[in-house]
């Protein structure tokens, strides 16, 4: 074999591989007609290899005519391959990059659809498909108000049409309707698309879900709402703090008195009925006055309290007779009392506060009769309900809920029902308290409150407080059928405000009390120290120029370490309880206080077992 034979045959080869490796490099498919240019080239290419190898062996005489076509054939078989595959590669360019924004559009989360100008969807992309619920076919073809908004004509504010007339891009914010025909809100924004003679064809609709932003700024809002709220109840709670140790001893003074000289009238004589009678309005007064006191501090969550551990059905069932008498006799009272119910650690008789207010509140929301239902259950809050309610904390709880089949109130009431000074009612009949004081009585034992109601249907209150365990201690709805107790035992009252201490003073002595009164600490001391007798109880109020209550107390304990301590004062809790006032097993009597309440507490101590 000649050499020039094995160079044809090689070249054959290699052309082949190279081939080859040409169509693998580009792994895209090779259109039709570049396939035909290069399998036509390969043949020429075969022949005229083939044809030296015939020469070699001397019998390519008759391949000469075909040899001549084939010079004038191979340049142009080769131009029509490599035309071909230029063509074939630009497209292949472009595909690529058609795959590429196909890509993009497909996984981006905005809706997308491209819409022409007679409003019909051509295209939507994947985000716009699952926005609506409905698959492509669903919507291309269709108008787009019809598979959107759910309207038979065009929508009056669609920006497409100021898209297309203006050939700026235009946006708008509405409510959309999904294919199980509920709305949503969103942003609209539409893009021209250019067409012959500067006349857009169409508009590329971009559809952005504002659901969870909304959701989001209504939750802002309502925080903020909370933040003002609380901003409110802060500075009432500071200004009624900050005149309520002078205004408690007031009124400490006012009704003392008048409880006395009502005693000391209690069989008036005729003429005596008009005195009788103011005395009696000044005694009502007071105790309004008072009430005023405690709503403003409790739901400014500053008021003294003095948590015991209770059995909230018991506390029901002590209450139960007082119910009825608040209620009308056209209102039905049910109770539904869980037998197992977890023990609450609350003040009492802020408890029973709460409970009074609910169940005036539901009275006036029937006023033609209906239903007030009290129920107690044991519940313990999930994530769910946590997530709900900023106030809520984990672990298990006593529900207790207070439902009516009255008026019901409407959402923007709903909004406002625990602001303070807020009242549906007329004016002079209601503080707008209420509700403020249930909800900062509730929040400062730990727990929270809920509300849900519908006009026309009624309200249901439901209040979480957390279990606690230990046996229960007496409710003062238990005590309150019980005579005020009397004694002989002797007491020191220590007083600052002589107003406050002189009828304290009468107020024990009347209970037959032996009672030693001083102005200071240090009369008290001296007064301790020349009595020669037993002092079986010091009343001493908490804050005092020089020496204080507490501190009073550990220095009478130190020589007579069976004596009693009642402390007393009119401040709010957040300055008792720089003072130790309200550690636990400290006995406490807030101001104002009247002659029974007195009575009742100082017998509570003197008969509780221990020392101070």
């Amino acid at each position: 074999m000649s050499a020039v034979a094995a160079i044809d045959i090689v070249t054959l080869l290699a052309t082949a591989v190279a081939a080859g490796l040409l169509c693998r490099r580009w792994r895209a498919p090779l259109r039709g007609d570049v396939k035909a240019a290069l399998a036509l080239l390969l043949l020429v290419g075969l022949f005229r290899h083939c044809s030296n190898v015939l020469e070699w062996l001397g019998v390519s005489a008759a391949l000469d005519p075909i040899e001549d076509f084939v010079e004038i054939l191979e340049p142009l078989l080769f131009g029509a391959f490599l035309y071909a595959f230029l063509q074939s590669r630009s497209e292949g360019i472009l595909r690529a990059s058609e795959e590429r924004y196909r890509t993009l559009v497909e996984n981006i989360e905005l809706g997308i659809s491209l819409i022409d100008r007679d409003y019909r969807i051509v295209a939507a992309n994947a985000a716009q498909r699952r926005l609506f619920g409905k698959p492509e076919r669903a919507l291309a073809g269709r108008k787009c108000h019809e598979a959107m908004a759910g309207s038979a004509a065009v929508c009056p504010q669609c920006p497409g049409i100021e898209a297309m007339a203006t050939g700026r891009a235009a946006s708008v914010e509405a409510d959309l309707v999904r294919h199980d025909g509920s709305r949503f809100p969103a942003r609209i924004q539409a893009f021209p698309v250019p067409g012959a003679k500067g006349v857009a064809s169409g508009f590329i609709q971009v559809i952005e879900d504002l659901s969870e932003r909304r959701r989001a700024e209504e939750e802002r809002a309502r925080l903020e709402s909370l933040l003002r709220q609380s901003q409110k109840m802060e500075a009432v709670g500071q200004l009624a703090g900050g005149i309520a140790h002078d205004f408690n001893n007031i009124l400490t003074a006012i009704q003392g008195s008048v409880e006395l000289l009502l005693d000391r009238l209690r069989e008036a004589r005729p003429e005596d009925r008009d005195l009788v009678e103011g005395l009696r309005q000044i005694e009502e007064s007071a105790q309004r006055a008072a009430a005023l006191t405690h709503q403003l501090l409790a739901f400014s969550r500053r008021e003294v309290l003095q948590p015991r551990v209770l059995d909230l059905n018991r506390t029901l069932s002590d209450m139960e007779k007082m119910l009825r008498r608040l209620i009308t006799e056209n209102i039905q009272l049910c109770t539904s009392l869980d037998p197992r119910l977890h023990r609450v650690r609350a003040d009492a008789d802020r408890l029973e506060q709460v409970i009074i207010n609910l169940v005036v509140n539901a009275r006036d929301a029937m006023p033609g009769g209906g239903t007030l239902l009290l129920e107690t259950r044991n519940v313990a809050l999930d994530d769910a309900r946590l997530q709900l309610n900023a106030d809520a904390r984990p672990g298990p709880h006593v529900l207790l809920a207070v439902s009516d089949t009255g008026c019901g109130m409407d959402s923007a009431t709903l909004e406002r029902i625990f602001e303070p000074f807020f009242s549906t009612k007329p004016p002079g009949q209601g503080t707008g308290l209420g509700l403020s004081t249930v909800y900062g009585i509730v929040t400062q034992a730990g727990g929270h409150i809920t509300v849900y109601s519908e006009v026309g249907n009624g309200t249901t209150f439901k209040i979480y407080l957390p279990a606690a365990g230990g046996e229960p201690q007496e409710t003062a709805a238990a005590r309150a059928g019980q005579d005020a107790l009397t004694g002989h035992e002797t007491i020191l009252v220590c007083e600052d405000d002589a107003a406050v201490r002189q009828v304290s003073e009468r107020i024990l002595q009347r209970g037959g009390y032996t009672v030693l009164a001083a102005e200071n600490g240090e009369s008290a001391l001296r007064l301790a120290a020349e009595h020669a007798g037993p002092i079986h109880l010091l009343v001493t109020d908490v804050i005092m120029p020089g020496m204080n209550g507490r501190e009073l107390s550990a220095a009478l304990c130190g020589v007579r370490p069976a004596l009693k301590t009642l402390f007393v004062s009119g401040y709010t809790a957040d300055v008792i309880a720089h003072h130790g006032v309200l550690e636990e097993g400290l006995e406490f009597l807030e101001k104002p206080f009247t002659q029974h309440g007195l009575l009742r507490r100082v017998r509570d101590v003197l008969d509780s077992p221990g020392g101070a």
